[in-house]
Formats: structure tokens, sequence, C-alpha cells
């Protein structure tokens, strides 16, 4: 898979469909002739954030949003990201840092 699998991808209700719209383009690989150097990056990084959120008990889900910083303490089990300056290696990154927090606070949710 080069992406993020789409069970783990949710969006806040109301978002403006150009929104969703970017975000899918994003993960897709929707590169301008200038971005094409780093689609390979872009790509492991999706995939490496697929591992990460898929590999553990429970599933973490994304959540894209309209609100300006990443957090995992929104709502149990989802990572909120945001919309605008979404890219590959900000999300891997916040991933990283927080998955393990974030699935342990969706453990003692359920």
């Amino acid at each position: 898979m080069n992406s993020i699998h789409p069970s783990l991808l949710f969006f806040e209700k109301g978002l403006p469909e150009h929104r969703i719209n970017k975000v899918i383009q994003t993960l897709q690989g929707g590169f301008s002739d200038k971005e094409v150097e780093g689609q390979h990056k872009h790509q492991l990084a999706f995939r490496e954030v697929n591992e990460l959120l898929g590999g553990g008990d429970p599933h973490i889900g994304l959540m894209f949003t309209t609100k300006a910083k990443y957090s995992h303490t929104r709502v149990p089990g989802y990572i909120s990201v945001p919309c605008a300056g979404f890219n590959a290696q900000a999300l891997k990154e916040y991933v990283e840092e927080n998955v393990h927090e974030c699935r342990l606070k969706a453990k003692d949710y359920c």
C-alpha cells in the first residue's frame, strides 16, 4: 500500500469538500512537477504512518480537522490532523512521537 489504509481515515463533520479533496490528493501522491523528486520519500512516510497506526491494538485513526495543530487528546483512539499545511513528514513525526500514548488512552477509554 502506498498510502494510509482508508479505514483509518476520518474527516471532521462539516469539513468543506475542497479540503477533503486536497487531503485525499496529498494522500494519493498528487504532486506538481516541482514536487515529483520528493514523491518516494512521501510514499515511504505514509507507509510508515500506516504501519504505526494499524500495527497495534486498537488501531488508531486519523481525523482531519480545521484545527490548527495536531492533537492526540481530543478523541480517544484518534490523532487530529490539521488540513491546512498537512504533509507526509510532519504527520509521520507526530505519529511516531504520539501513537503509543494515543493507543494507551484508547485502551483506557474502552
